[in-house]
């Protein structure tokens, strides 16, 4: 190769990379207010914060605390006034949401609670049963009834609990169960020791259940969570239970049931198995894509057809202008000959009434 060519190729090859890797103002808009749906986007977020786009997120809870973001990361905090339409919402369901400062308590967890945690796993005889119901459910307002039952359950089985509860204490605990206020979910799901975990069915929670190959049971509460729960006994991965049905039999028949039949935790292995089978990580795709579209100015070419024509031609108002004419003439027309045939057959029959009486 000569020496102008290689010239050429490097050349042609570091402006080819500055190109791919030239700075794009990137708006991520995520008003949802529950961490469980924010910390979903922050790989993304942060990763082309890392490739040197600029970075605008409007969220209800900020990755960073106020200065401490990368100077192309801006995060615009609208995390009272979502927070607040959403409680006031679920306060109309009878439910309730985790308001407090999600930061400083995942910190309290991290320094404090690991070492008690990893004791606890490690010194369980029998095994650890997960109880979670996510980010947006207090526990503690469940009908006492259905806590009372279920911590009956718990205390007639060998395994211990690990509960995710809301407050400082829980009336009639039995002593196989430890209560948290938050958990490392996705890393204490991973531990060798957690035999079953129960969940409320959101999404993010059966995306870890799955990655850590732990079956489930699922007591579906809000939302998409009984499409997610009934997916669970169609792919064999665990069972779901109504919570207005829910009888002290039918909960520990399923704990029983999910646990001693090993069908179940082979069942999640294989489709965990298939959803690990795939080129690149999620990440990496979600990174390539968000690039792939800013490389090719929008990528029109991937909207639906929809995205790219007039209102009047998505409305199809040039079809109605000709069609509509049309089919009133049609109507006119057949209300016409209506009408001639039965002045027609009216003459007819006049006639011939005539003929008979002459």
């Amino acid at each position: 190769m000569s020496t102008r060519l290689k010239i050429s190729t490097v050349v042609c090859f570091i402006s080819f990379n500055l190109y791919l890797t030239s700075g794009a103002r990137i708006l991520g808009v995520f008003p949802t207010p529950s961490i469980s749906h924010q910390v979903v986007f922050r790989p993304l977020v942060q990763e082309l914060v890392k490739r040197g786009h600029e970075v605008t997120v409007i969220t209800t809870d900020p990755a960073f605390k106020p200065g401490q973001a990368p100077t192309n990361l801006t995060e615009i905090d609208v995390h009272d006034l979502s927070y607040k339409i959403w409680i006031n919402a679920l306060e109309e369901m009878k439910t309730g949401i985790e308001d407090d400062d999600v930061y400083s308590q995942i910190q309290v967890v991290i320094i404090s609670m690991s070492k008690d945690l990893n004791d606890l796993l490690n010194k369980s005889k029998h095994g650890v049963i997960y109880f979670s119901f996510g980010t947006n459910v207090r526990p503690s307002i469940m009908p006492q009834k259905k806590v009372q039952m279920m911590i009956k359950v718990f205390s007639e089985l060998p395994y211990d609990v690990i509960w995710k509860w809301d407050l400082d204490s829980m009336p009639g605990k039995s002593d196989n169960i430890k209560l948290y206020k938050w958990l490392p979910q996705s890393d204490l799901l991973r531990h060798p020791k957690i035999k079953l975990f129960i969940t409320q069915g959101g999404l993010q929670s059966t995306d870890e259940a799955i990655d850590a190959g732990v079956p489930l049971i699922g007591i579906p509460l809000l939302g998409d969570q009984w499409y997610n729960t009934e997916k669970y006994q169609y792919h064999k991965i665990g069972v779901k239970l109504d919570m207005p049905s829910l009888t002290e039999e039918i909960f520990k028949n399923a704990i029983v049931t999910v646990i001693s039949d090993r069908s179940y935790r082979e069942n999640i292995i294989r489709l965990r198995n298939i959803f690990r089978d795939e080129p690149q990580t999620p990440l990496e795709r979600a990174v390539w894509w968000t690039e792939y579209v800013l490389r090719h100015g929008g990528a029109k070419h991937l909207r639906a057809a929809g995205a790219n024509i007039s209102w009047t031609q998505y409305l199809e108002i040039q079809l109605i202008v000709i069609v509509l004419p049309v089919l009133l003439f049609v109507i006119l027309l057949f209300v016409w000959v209506l009408k001639f045939l039965k002045h027609f057959v009216r003459e007819i029959i006049g006639s011939m009434i005539k003929i008979k009486t002459n």
